[in-house]
């Protein structure tokens, strides 16, 4: 893992290094297009009401497979990785947030707002059905529907004919939505949650030394530490005294857990 005594090895020094973090920055960010293109498929379906999805299944297998390969390449570019904490090398802190971090952010936003979106559509289609079943007169509930509307086109035309179905039905039909879209639902919630894990954990360990270093913070322990290092010539000796300086081992080392995790989570079809 080291170089030498003082400094490990990177994506140019160990091939398996390279390979390790590659594939690292890659899954990460594949489990998260993948969520966002379920996302985006389920809020279609419902609320847009395309049956043929065969040209999106194209362009999601197309997107979920290219954009994290163009932005691994990217971030192995201008932030490569390195031996930092454990044995799977991780991205430097140079523009790790513009190359890597920001993204997974803004895809795993978007796919949770889709879900949300979706969901509150679908409770929209119960109130309204309520509203309408409620202020119908008589003369208007003579006909009888099966379904509820599916999709924002059809709603208008849906609603103009008369309801017989009573609230429980109408719940009982829009609950089966919810009960057919409980698995997009905790996989976005669980994605948001690992990348908001993943980003905290990796951006405030890249910051904190630097951050420390330009405002002054914790100079004496800073100063303490490589006096440690430079009297004793023992890492292990100042180890408590380098817990101090920024984020623990502990920290990183259950977001990679979960990162792992996260990958049995995620459906990836081929």
């Amino acid at each position: 893992m080291c170089y030498d005594d003082i400094t490990p090895n990177d994506m140019y020094s160990d091939l398996p290094c390279a390979f390790s973090g590659a594939f690292l920055l890659w899954g990460g960010m594949a489990c998260v297009c993948w969520v966002l293109s379920r996302s985006l498929w389920t809020n279609l379906r419902v609320c847009w009401n395309i049956p043929d999805t065969r040209a999106f299944l194209v362009a999601s297998q197309i997107f979920c497979w290219g954009v994290p390969t163009i932005l691994t390449a990217v971030c192995m570019k201008y932030t490569g990785v390195s031996y930092r904490l454990t044995i799977i090398c991780l991205p430097n802190d140079k523009h790790t947030f513009t190359t890597y971090f920001g993204w997974m952010i803004a895809f795993a936003s978007l796919a949770f707002a889709l879900q949300i979106i979706t969901s509150f559509y679908c409770l929209y289609i119960y109130l309204m059905n309520l509203w309408k079943t409620s202020s119908s007169s008589a003369s208007r509930n003579t006909g009888t529907s099966s379904e509820l509307p599916t999709s924002a086109t059809t709603a208008k035309s849906t609603w103009d004919k008369p309801w017989k179905a009573n609230r429980q039905q109408a719940w009982a039909r829009v609950r089966r939505i919810f009960i057919l879209q409980w698995r997009n639902i905790s996989l976005c919630l669980f994605s948001i949650a690992v990348v908001a894990m993943l980003s905290g954990v990796f951006v405030d360990l890249n910051t904190s030394l630097a951050r420390d270093k330009a405002r002054g913070f914790r100079a004496k322990e800073i100063a303490g530490w490589a006096a440690c290092l430079v009297i004793t010539q023992d890492k292990n000796k100042c180890l408590p005294l380098a817990k101090q300086l920024g984020i623990t081992e502990a920290a990183v080392s259950a977001s990679l857990i979960v990162c792992a995790v996260s990958r049995a989570r995620v459906p990836i079809p081929v």
